[in-house]
């Protein structure tokens, strides 16, 4: 829309806007649960992680590997160490099962976010781009309000007052970096 191209809709599209969708929610779901129960360090950092999944979906589908990639691979390995031997005590939380399997989800769906985006830019050759973000994060947002509305409706009124600047910034933002990448 902002690129001028309108809004392409097409059942391939929403395919591919309904999986980044399901992806997304995962995702924010996922790492606030992973939050919760686990370190903010570690969770960051397998969060970082996930920046592999795009790398080797990029490698099958033939990308070349850059420089780039390969300072980027070391850099992650390189943290892995850092982390290990920097612990306090206030984040050396144990890593239970529950941390594990969603963290591992969140790990999963932000990878695959940039996965299912860039498979849809190269179906389309980027004639779809707007289209595809407006109707994933559209699918995302009812989702996410339907979603809030069952875990908080008792309270919605006081979460809609608190949150709905920082969420309309965090949205705003959001939007902003799709734009940018």
């Amino acid at each position: 829309l902002i690129s001028g191209e309108g809004i392409i809709f097409n059942l391939d599209v929403l395919l591919f806007s309904i999986s980044f969708a399901v992806t997304y929610i995962t995702v924010a779901v996922c790492e606030v649960l992973s939050l919760k129960c686990g370190s903010l360090a570690i969770t960051s950092l397998v969060m970082s992680y996930s920046l592999l999944i795009p790398t080797v979906y990029g490698l099958i589908t033939g990308e070349p590997i850059s420089w780039l990639k390969v300072v980027g691979f070391v850099v992650l390995i390189v943290s892995a160490f850092l982390i290990r031997s920097q612990h306090t005590d206030s984040d050396n939380k144990k890593v239970s099962f529950k941390w594990l399997i969603v963290v591992i989800l969140a790990f999963l769906g932000n990878g695959f976010c940039t996965v299912f985006q860039t498979a849809q830019e190269r179906k389309f050759n980027g004639a779809c781009n707007s289209s595809f973000m407006i109707m994933a994060l559209s699918i995302a947002m009812v989702v996410s309000f339907a979603i809030g509305f069952v875990y908080e409706r008792k309270s919605i009124k006081s979460v809609f007052n608190k949150g709905f600047l920082s969420a309309s910034l965090c949205g705003i933002c959001n939007g902003a970096t799709n734009l940018l990448v």
